[in-house]
């Protein structure tokens, strides 16, 4: 046995073991995470006022319920990958086995071998157990402390989320993040346990402190890698230490360590390498890490994640000026203290957060600074941006002197100045890729609302036929589009009707509807009937059709890329019409409650999920919330209930007694002008008003305003109007009737029902 043998048996250990806690601190994740969604369903249920929950009377039964049930669910998800772990020790086990077998330390399991693995099993399960019942209680106070003192929906979701998978407010570690950390200790210790028990029935009694050393690394294991000690030496060391857990024996560097002991004989190490045999004998950083390349102290995973030509660049890297030396190797050490970073490549330091899109070979230093990381290449740019549809991360840490956030590692979306109160401060990897991934807006996958099996229609007529037959679409014209665009229109139309469970009544291409003003707009759903109205020049042929899955548009001041959202956004619209609403309701504001949820997601969230389109009306942000579902996208639960509260609201209009056929408001107007196409005529006067039906009127009028505020057009509002309107409680600042067509008579006429305003409520 030679030091190279040693070497490599140690390191096909080493991959074995990292390749073990990547997996294991994945599926936890990925559970926790599956346990964050569970919760959040639950608490959807408590009943809310304009976003806030109701008091203990409505809503406790409620809270026990979940408080119930959250033991089976922590069981069902945490606790199931947890076990995953504790099972692995058997598998680890027999690596071991093999492992000193190949250094030639007898390695057959007593019975004594196999009540320790046992204990260790017990005991990692237990602590697993724990994190999770510790977690079980913190969710308990805040659900009932949130009833009790009647806290906002959306602040009881973000506790929930900092409690289990963390966030950039959250106080202390999350579940998650303990639940990784443990993972790795677990690992590790159970292997170094095992091994050490092992090496001392053999009667070896030198171990080789090995392992990869990062910029993270603490000066305990820097000064020992690469050494061999003695047991005695490995004992004597009582002292304190940055992180440390326990015995150097049992537990090496401590917290998150991956170094390891490894047995050896002192005639099976060359002589380059340092032994260290007695105490008090002085330890110096000059063993085996000191003759790595810097490649080489990097983690097997990220090292195989580099081209030969990275490498190089690394090993070779020497900082441009000492100026940007001092700064990155100051950033360094302030990184590595502050965030426990994973690695660092060279003297880069934000490399222990950067993804394969982010691995690079240049650091921009200014005056300021200020160190930047940005996309290597510009195919690297060129792939991030088509694939995010944003511009690049900024992510830079703050080396001004004297400043309060000096060596704080911050990230942007986008490439601008940096100034730090306009970043979010980076807490460590892990949050990092979470931002990464809220700033960004992945593409959607393809045709979440898209009909599969829709044939090739041989015409025109044929396309329109499966409309009519398969769609059920009673009035269909596809007049002068070609074939391929009446199929995609079929497979796009016929997706979101299997998505919203609602039908347009027809889909029609109208030139006249999209004239002039209105040139821009793709389509546009009628309230009265649900007919689609489409823009004949945006969906003329399929070329125009499927550009909108790989362009981005704009519609006023709403840009989207997502394929068929304009399409699906419409159908949004046709869903809340179905449900009771009408062109007042979707035109109110969003109320207060609403305002205050939105702003509890946060500024930097809150446009990930909600659009300022979407804020500008409760109707628009309806149909854009079921746009969004259609294209794949997941809503935030603050969204979903706001949906839920605007679907309730929707009910109790459906109960709203009906206006009987023949009555109505009589008005007398003059100078009542064309109005289409996007133009306005003169102001219209309002002369006379007079009602049967004091009910009629209020509804008669709410509705006008909202057309009002709509058009955009002024008006004079005689004195017995403003008297009447007061009277029924309705306060008037703008008002004008419109009526399509050129106006022959001015003597007046009778507006019943929606029959006032004779053109389509289009939204």
């Amino acid at each position: 046995m030679t030091t190279p043998d040693i070497y490599s048996v140690a390191d096909e250990g080493n991959e074995f073991l990292n390749s073990s806690i990547v997996n294991h601190q994945r599926r936890l994740t990925e559970s926790i995470a599956e346990l964050e969604r569970n919760i959040i369903n639950q608490v959807k249920e408590f009943k809310t006022t304009d976003g806030t929950l109701l008091g203990p009377r409505v809503n406790m039964k409620q809270a026990q319920k979940i408080h119930t049930r959250l033991k089976k669910m922590f069981d069902d998800t945490y606790g199931v990958e947890a076990r995953q772990v504790v099972r692995g020790f058997n598998g680890a086990a027999k690596y071991i086995q093999n492992e000193l077998s190949t250094l030639g330390v007898p390695a057959t399991f007593t019975s004594v071998d196999k009540d320790m693995i046992g204990a260790l099993k017990t005991s990692t399960w237990g602590t697993f157990n724990k994190f999770g019942l510790q977690t079980q209680e913190q969710l308990v106070d805040q659900m009932y402390n949130a009833v009790i003192g009647k806290t906002p929906f959306a602040t009881l979701v973000t506790n929930v989320q900092g409690i289990l998978s963390g966030h950039v407010d959250a106080r202390g570690r999350s579940m998650s993040v303990y639940a990784r950390l443990y993972a790795n200790d677990s690992i590790m210790n159970f292997h170094n346990s095992v091994h050490m028990k092992k090496a001392d029935d053999a009667g070896l009694k030198h171990f080789l402190y090995y392992g990869n050393l990062m910029n993270g690394s603490r000066d305990f294991c820097i000064q020992r890698v690469g050494k061999v000690f003695s047991r005695e030496v490995i004992d004597s060391w009582d002292f304190p230490w940055g992180g440390k857990s326990g015995p150097a024996y049992t537990n090496r560097g401590g917290y998150n360590c991956r170094h390891r002991w490894v047995a050896v004989k002192k005639k099976w190490v060359d002589k380059d390498v340092e032994i260290i045999d007695k105490v008090g004998q002085p330890i110096e950083p000059k063993g085996l890490a000191a003759e790595l390349k810097p490649s080489e102290k990097l983690p097997a995973e990220i090292r195989a994640k580099m081209s030969a030509r990275q490498v190089t660049a690394l090993d070779n890297y020497v900082p441009s000026n000492l100026k940007s030396r001092t700064i990155a190797e100051q950033a360094e050490r302030r990184v590595a203290e502050g965030i426990d970073a994973d690695h660092i490549i060279g003297k880069r330091p934000f490399d222990s957060f950067l993804d394969k899109e982010f691995i690079e070979n240049k650091t921009f230093v200014s005056g300021r600074g200020q160190i930047r990381m940005r996309p290597s290449s510009k195919k690297k740019k060129t792939d991030f941006l088509t694939r995010y549809r944003v511009r690049g991360h900024t992510v830079a840490v703050d080396m001004r002197e004297g400043s309060e956030t000096y060596g704080k590692i911050f990230h942007r979306r986008g490439l601008g100045d940096f100034q730090p109160h306009t970043m979010t401060e980076v807490k460590n990897y892990d949050h990092l890729q979470e931002l990464l991934k809220k700033g960004s807006r992945p593409m959607p996958e393809l045709h979440t609302a898209y009909r599969t099996g829709v044939p090739t229609a041989k015409d025109l007529k044929a396309a329109e036929n499966y409309a009519k037959k398969n769609l059920k679409i009673v009035d269909v014209d596809y007049d002068e589009i070609d074939k391929k665009a009446g199929d995609s229109l079929n497979r796009y139309i016929g997706g979101m009707i299997d998505k919203t469970g609602v039908t347009p009544k027809a889909v029609i291409f109208d030139d006249a509807m999209f004239a002039k003003g209105a040139s821009r707009r793709y389509a546009a759903i009628a309230m009265e009937d649900g007919t689609l109205y489409l823009n004949r020049k945006m969906f003329k042929n399929v070329d125009m059709i499927n550009r909108l899955s790989s362009h981005q548009f704009a519609i006023g001041e709403f840009t989207t890329s997502s394929e068929g959202h304009v399409l699906r956004h419409e159908m949004g619209h046709l869903k809340y019409f179905e449900l009771g609403g009408t062109e007042v309701s979707a035109r109110k504001k969003l109320t207060r409650g609403m305002i205050n949820d939105l702003k509890a997601i946060g500024p930097e969230n809150l446009p990930r999920y909600v659009s300022i389109y979407a804020q500008k009306n409760q109707g628009e942000f309806y149909a854009e919330m079921i746009a969004k579902q259609m294209n794949g996208e997941r809503l935030h639960p603050v969204c979903v209930k706001m949906m839920r509260d605007i679907e309730d609201n929707l009910k109790k209009l459906k109960k709203v007694k009906r206006l009987a056929k023949g009555e109505g408001l009589a008005a007398k107007v003059s100078e009542a002008d064309r109005f289409g196409g996007g133009t306005t005529g003169a102001v219209n006067v309002i002369k006379e008003l007079s009602t049967t039906n004091k009910q009629f009127a209020k509804t008669l009028l709410v509705d006008m305003e909202a057309a009002i505020e709509g058009g955009g057009m002024g008006s004079v509002l005689p004195s017995d109007f403003e008297s009447l309107a007061k009277t029924l409680g309705i306060r008037y600042e703008r008002f004008n009737i419109v009526k399509a067509g050129k106006v022959t008579t001015k003597k007046g006429f009778i507006f019943g029902n929606r029959e006032f305003i004779n053109k389509r409520s289009l939204m």
